[in-house]
């Protein structure tokens, strides 16, 4: 009923549901093993419906749901690290999660102690880049991608949603310029842009090592926005 329930005899587990599909709808992580996680999924499910996972399930039937086991861990607090790891990873790449939460602990804004982060950090590094990837030599096809998109739209239509992540951004806003993780410029590099509108952008390109597009948009003002320097048109 369920794909790749074995898993060695480890109780530790982070595990992917999709629907047959291999488009992960939600992550999640067990101590008791996956197979009595996926009974208690299905129990809750059928008796008490309240999460979008459980609806989901309901909707596409619990026979069709497959559980792929995703990593083997040693404890919890493996598992608390690696819940999230995979959750923020899969994110960007369009997976249209129904998680409520960033994983881990369940729960936005609890505290973690310096050497808990530290762990996050240096396990983050290098995961699923390249074969390691499960998107690694595959194209989602547009039926996939349409899904994705529609699926996203959903979910910012709910209120309540855009309501907890409007707060989420306000408490923790999003990185700006060169702390943003896909920065290719420093802060400097984009400053001395806009403070020399006389350099056309073919110097700034070669010069930087980014594209002429790219010289464009931060003079246009589109990137790089909270710099003070007024945009150029060009």
């Amino acid at each position: 009923m369920y794909a790749t329930l074995r898993n060695g005899g480890s109780q530790f587990v982070i595990y992917g549901l999709h629907s047959g599909d291999g488009k992960y709808r939600y992550i999640g992580k067990t101590a008791g093993g996956i197979v009595r996680r996926m009974y208690e999924h299905k129990y809750s499910a059928r008796t008490n419906p309240k999460s979008a996972c459980h609806k989901w399930m309901n909707k596409y039937g619990h026979d069709n749901i497959q559980a792929e086991i995703l990593q083997v861990c040693d404890n919890n607090d493996e598992l608390v690290i690696w819940e999230q790891v995979w959750i923020e990873s899969l994110l960007p790449e369009g997976f249209p999660l129904l998680n409520h939460t960033g994983g881990g602990e369940g729960q936005l804004g609890i505290k973690r102690s310096p050497e808990l982060l530290a762990r996050m950090s240096a396990i983050r590094k290098g995961l699923l880049a390249g074969e390691k990837h499960p998107m690694w030599g595959k194209h989602h096809t547009t039926e996939a991608r349409v899904l994705m998109g529609t699926a996203s739209r959903d979910r910012w239509a709910d209120p309540e949603f855009r309501e907890k992540m409007q707060a989420i951004l306000i408490e923790k806003p999003r990185p700006k310029g060169d702390k943003h993780h896909m920065a290719k410029l420093t802060t400097a590099q984009a400053q001395h842009v806009l403070d020399h509108p006389e350099m056309t952008l073919g110097q700034h390109a070669e010069g930087t090592g980014v594209s002429k597009d790219a010289i464009w948009r931060i003079r246009a003002g589109r990137n790089w926005k909270h710099l003070t320097t007024k945009p150029v048109e060009e």
